[in-house]
């Protein structure tokens, strides 16, 4: 589903200061051209990213260190052109809206975080981030707080579960959505079942077409010890979104995308379960998600 971008809804961004230290080719970026040029060569998805401003004289870029590590990062405002054919054939030009975070990693290392993701999901409210202290954001009075690799929703006091057992699994979807399921007890044993399109290299519809398909499926059942890192990276992230007080249920409102369970055993015997048609119930179940989705590849699988 798209949702056009509007831009008179687009309001209250807050000045930020500066703290970097450590110069890069960002900070040397003032022109929007640059900047987009910049985007659009990063990743092929966001090559049509432009950034838009309007007469409420809003600042689209903002310019931050939001993880701290002495480096500029970038977060840019702006959209995506669209074209289709509404009814009676009225032709439809718009742009969906994209808020991205250019991250800067050192050594020319620099990521997209999209923050458009969830944004759908939240009541289909639009409103322009707010940089609150060089580290949190505000969107759609969600704050935000770059934390285990991404951008999620800031916790203020987290609580720390005895978790036992965390099991994910995904289904199928209209395109080749990888399925598979994985499960981590608190021995740091995991066990990881590959049933669909699980490569290294996203699998798309153009490759299922194609009699040159090089990417390499991986099938079958494995077991592993898992790493300590990204054990504590999971544990840690699903005790910092506070797992037990989310909602049982997430979904998107288009259809044909993929849908996910995740099950949490925890203190003593109690389980939560969360399942997420879409997989962005929210910023920091992405993340999670996101993190098993890692799994399949960065663990020594047996």
């Amino acid at each position: 589903m798209r949702k056009a971008i509007l831009l008179s809804t687009l309001f209250g961004f807050a000045q930020i200061a500066l703290g970097q230290k450590i110069l890069s080719k960002i900070d040397s970026m003032s022109s929007k051209k640059e900047i987009e040029k910049l985007i659009n060569s990063l990743n092929s998805r966001y090559k049509k990213f432009t950034i838009i401003e309007d007469s409420l004289n809003f600042q689209p870029v903002y310019k931050s260190d939001f993880d701290k590590n002495g480096l500029t990062d970038l977060l840019a405002v702006g959209g995506f052109p669209v074209y289709s054919i509404g009814p009676n054939d009225v032709e439809r030009h718009y742009y969906d809206l994209g808020i991205l975070v250019v991250m800067n990693f050192g050594e020319d290392s620099l990521e997209i975080k999209d923050l458009t993701k969830a944004i759908k999901e939240l009541n289909h409210q639009v409103t322009a981030p707010k940089i609150v202290d060089d580290t949190v954001l505000t969107l759609n009075q969600i704050d935000l707080i770059f934390k285990f690799g991404d951008f999620i929703e800031l916790n203020s006091n987290p609580k720390n579960y005895e978790i036992e057992k965390i099991e994910y699994q995904t289904t199928s979807c209209f395109g080749p959505c990888p399925v598979f399921s994985i499960e981590i007890n608190k021995d740091k044993t995991g066990l990881f079942k590959a049933s669909d399109y699980n490569s290294e290299t996203e699998i798309s519809i153009a490759d299922l077409r194609s009699k040159t398909n090089n990417s390499k499926e991986i099938k079958g059942t494995f077991r592993a010890i898992i790493k300590d890192d990204s054990f504590s990276d999971i544990i840690n992230l699903a005790n910092y979104i506070d797992f037990p007080t989310l909602k049982d249920d997430y979904s998107v409102d288009w259809t044909d995308d993929q849908s996910c369970i995740l099950k949490i055993t925890y203190n003593n015997g109690q389980t939560k379960e969360v399942e997420d048609y879409g997989l962005i119930g929210s910023y920091g179940l992405a993340r999670l998600y996101q993190l098993f989705f890692e799994l399949r590849f960065n663990q020594l699988w047996k």
